[in-house]
């Protein structure tokens, strides 16, 4: 699956992801450079940092498309 990618991206971004079952979630990222003509590329696993971010509760507005 790919990640979605910001448009105009220049610089980092983070991307969430949120369990739907109680199984493990893998994460990997790719880095890509040509070098001396020849293609290379890395791919770095990303560690479970721990981190956490409080999602508020919402409501559905639809008429927020009609604006």
């Amino acid at each position: 699956m790919d990640a979605p990618v910001p448009s105009g991206l220049k610089g980092t971004y983070a991307l969430t992801v949120e369990p739907v079952s109680a199984g493990p979630v893998y994460a990997a990222r790719t880095l890509e450079a040509a070098g001396e003509g020849l293609p290379a590329f890395t791919i770095q696993t990303l560690p479970d940092d721990r981190g956490a971010v409080a999602v508020p509760e919402a409501e559905q507005d639809l008429s927020v498309l009609q604006k």
